[in-house]
């Protein structure tokens, strides 16, 4: 008896179809119904879902920054379901992002059947196929996945529906369907560039590919009368042309896509240019803050002051402090790879837009010098002006105020675009005397520009000091950063106000924080100025984060770690159990066996064995050289497109059961369509296993807390504010500038700091005070804190 039930059943064409047809729509509208019901149920959805919907808003106001971080297809259709969902519900909201995201994925699962259905036909027949997709939507991970915001079904339709076409093509000779193979292939990269397989299973289909029959038949008659050499070659040129053809049609919608992004690597394999400065969280006791954080210490004291400080990428951090003027702050200096002029800016908001937004114009300088930004912090102060020319693409600078109205008249004609006071500096008669000028030098041909060098020797252009500023000095004697701990015990000579710059860098992009210290008598009391207890030596001392791995820039650079390769192996193997619920994978592994070995031809085997080999392979790589992921995600893949065998296996198990004890009816002929008992026992028990799982468990219930954290902070907080948070779903729901931190938290730019703990909060800052508090979730020990200061100004 045959352990495969082919399509043989004495049926015609038509009935056949209406039978396809029917299980067709069984199969949709219960993966349709299993999708709602558990999109209904969504506590939250994924953390990378909210970075596909944040793509997906950024797409029609920047799509080349968004091709620069990510592939755009899943994004653009997150875009067009939210437009579509905005006809009919007109209000804009995150609730309506997240249900039109998560629709578009479940219909792209609902669609994927489709492909499926007829790709397992093919392999092992309509009723196969039928039992095969029941089980696969039956799956609770590959349906969670379904009904989240996740590209693996969008993927996985595309990706399915070229390996049908595929398929199709070798074994029936219709040439012209690798060139939708190709397009399907290039849309599929645009979703996820894993896509790109088609193309090598393409190739080796040609390779192995028989002579084909029908139209392919009778040109290999009538070529078989010239001899078979001409007959050889003629098919090579026939398969070449397709393999050209199928490369064409897939390059032209990648072709746009990697001309935006630079680069045809997968976004984990290239060097991002997106380099986002290190956070520095507290210094001390102190969360960091835009203005000086101020520390009191007694002579022959140690003053000791932690430095938390982290970085987005995990690069490693060093340390550095400086001596600076008491209210004065840094200048950033850029220069621009286009025209070469400079801009210098106090504002860390201007500082942060050009690094991270505008990198490939302009290049980070360093700090240049030091200023102020308010005009009364010292005697003396006057603003510099700044102007920007659209026209020039340049900006100018000027202290002088009868320049100032010149070019203001002048800008009447649009020429100059006045920016106002960027910072304040002395002129040359109330200059301090360890001020330095900043020189301003005229050039023919390139205009302006600014120094605190002057050109030497005859050939100098003509200059004058346009302003005077401070340059950063040599810490006080004794003080210095140690294992990111900033150490100093000042003696009764160094009695005074003391300002110091703290600069973290990741050997790219600084960030900085200032102190001003206060030497205080030896009979003074022990509080600072702001009334807090002086800081002491910390037991422990967490400096910052160092991240090693095995790659860097997307090129390789170690071998492999044996270790690391098993435990991906492990993890892999780990991943794709729990998909298949561990006791369907045991059919699975059997039937694909049995089918490839004794009943599978050439293209079926090569085909599929190449499905297995390659997806294990991009597992296995990622784990090795990318880190660690979600391997039940990555293997849904693999399992969607060999899931056909699985019924093969249960008749192979059900045969050898039937054979222990007698649990079937009528003994069945070979090639008959009717199986033995045990197989829809077997079948009974798969779908029992997958269904409390699949629709008793309301998806991540277990971290509800951070949707009540969100509602908390979207009813009691200004719309404007600014949540530095450890999981950006909590922005989501709170309809709020969402700042992600691993670590630290951005204390300087955040209004609110969200924590989870476990138990009491551990962010214990200096003017910051605990406001609200909510469990994570149900089983879940730890507590969602908030956090909350008064907003600084500068």
């Amino acid at each position: 008896m045959s352990f495969v039930s082919l399509p043989n059943d004495g049926m015609n064409r038509d009935e056949r179809f209406q039978s396809d047809v029917a299980r067709l729509a069984l199969l949709m509208g219960l993966c349709a119904a299993i999708g709602v019901y558990l999109i209904v149920t969504t506590e939250v959805i994924t953390r990378d879902g909210v970075f596909y919907i944040q793509q997906a808003r950024l797409l029609s106001l920047d799509p080349i920054g968004v091709c620069r971080q990510h592939p755009p297809g899943y994004p653009f259709m997150l875009w067009a379901g939210h437009r579509v969902a905005n006809l009919f519900v007109p209000a804009d909201s995150p609730a309506l992002w997240v249900y039109s995201a998560q629709g578009v994925t479940l219909l792209c699962r609902v669609l994927a059947l489709l492909p499926l259905f007829a790709l397992g036909k093919r392999l092992v027949g309509a009723a196969n196929s039928f039992w095969a997709l029941l089980v696969l939507i039956l799956l609770p991970y590959p349906a969670f996945y379904g009904s989240d915001v996740l590209r693996e079904w969008p993927y996985l339709l595309f990706l399915s529906t070229g390996v049908f076409l595929l398929h199709r093509s070798l074994t029936i000779g219709r040439l012209w369907m690798l060139a939708l193979v190709g397009l399907d292939a290039g849309l599929g990269y645009l979703i996820r560039p894993e896509c790109a397989q088609l193309l090598l299973y393409a190739l080796l289909g040609l390779l192995v590919a028989p002579g084909w029959s029908g139209a392919m038949d009778r040109a290999s008659r009538e070529e078989e009368r010239r001899g078979r050499d001409a007959r050889r070659e003629t098919r090579i040129m026939r398969r070449l042309g397709a393999g050209l053809v199928m490369v064409a049609a897939f390059a032209a919608p990648v072709a746009p896509y990697v001309r935006a992004s630079g680069s045809i690597l997968p976004q984990q394999l290239r060097t991002s240019p997106f380099n986002l400065p290190p956070v520095i969280s507290a210094v001390g006791p102190k969360a960091a803050a835009a203005t000086a954080l101020e520390f009191a210490v007694r002579p022959d004291e140690t003053l000791e002051l932690p430095i938390r400080a982290s970085d987005p990428e995990g690069d490693a951090l060093s340390f550095a402090v400086v001596s600076v003027p008491a209210t004065s702050r840094p200048v950033y200096e850029f220069r621009s790879a286009v025209t070469g002029a400079s801009f210098w800016t106090i504002s860390e908001q201007e500082k942060d837009l050009l690094l991270i937004h505008h990198l490939e114009v302009w290049q980070y300088r360093g700090i240049a010098w030091y200023a102020s930004m308010d005009p009364g912090a010292r005697p003396g102060l006057q603003p510099v002006y700044r102007f920007w020319s659209p026209a020039q693409q340049r900006h100018f600078y000027t202290m002088s105020e009868s320049e100032k109205e010149a070019v203001l008249a002048e800008s009447a004609a649009e020429s100059w675009a006045y920016e106002g006071p960027v910072f304040y500096g002395f002129e040359e008669k109330t200059r301090p005397a360890d001020a330095v000028a900043v020189y301003r030098l005229w050039d023919p041909e390139h205009g302006y520009s600014w120094t605190t060098t002057p050109p030497t020797g005859p050939d100098a252009c003509e200059y004058v000091a346009a302003w005077y500023v401070h340059q950063p000095g040599a810490p006080p004697a004794g003080a210095g950063i140690e294992h990111g701990v900033l150490r100093w015990r000042p003696d009764l000579s160094q009695q005074g106000v003391h300002g110091m710059n703290i600069v973290v860098s990741d050997g790219n992009q600084p960030s900085c924080q200032l102190l001003t210290i206060h030497v205080t008598a030896a009979g003074s009391a022990k509080q600072d100025p702001a009334g807090q207890e002086r800081p002491r030596a910390c037991a422990s001392v967490v400096t910052c984060d160092w991240k090693h791995l095995l790659s860097s820039g997307g090129v390789l650079t170690q071998s492999l770690p044996l270790r690391r390769l098993a435990g991906a192996v492990s993890d892999v193997v780990g991943g794709i159990g729990e998909d298949f619920m561990v006791i369907p994978m045991l059919p699975w592994i059997l039937g694909l066996y049995y089918c490839l070995k004794n009943r599978a031809g050439t293209v079926e085997r090569v085909l599929i064995l190449a499905i297995v080999i390659v997806n294990l392979g991009l597992m296995l790589g990622r784990q090795v050289w990318i880190g660690p992921g979600s391997d039940r995600r990555y293997g849904v893949g693999l399992i969607a497109l060999t899931i056909f065998y699985l019924p093969a296996g249960l008749d192979i198990i059900a045969r050898a059961l039937g054979r222990m004890r007698s649990f079937r009816s009528a003994p069945a002929s070979a090639g008959a369509e009717r199986r033995s008992g045990w197989f829809y026992l077997l079948a009974v028990c798969i779908i029992v296993l997958c269904t409390p799982k699949l629709l008793l468990t309301p998806l991540r219930a277990q971290k509800a807390g951070l949707r009540a954290a969100g509602e908390w902070l979207r009813q009691n907080t200004p719309t404007d504010a600014v949540i530095a948070e450890p999981d950006g779903r909590i922005s989501l729901y709170a309809e709020r500038q969402g700042l992600p931190y691993e670590r630290y938290p951005n204390t300087r730019k955040a209004d609110y700091v969200v924590e989870i703990a476990h138990g009491d909060p551990a962010l214990l800052l200096h003017g910051w005070t605990r406001v609200h508090s909510v469990a994570l979730g149900p089983g879940d020990d730890r507590t969602i804190h908030i956090h909350h200061r008064a907003r600084t100004k500068g």
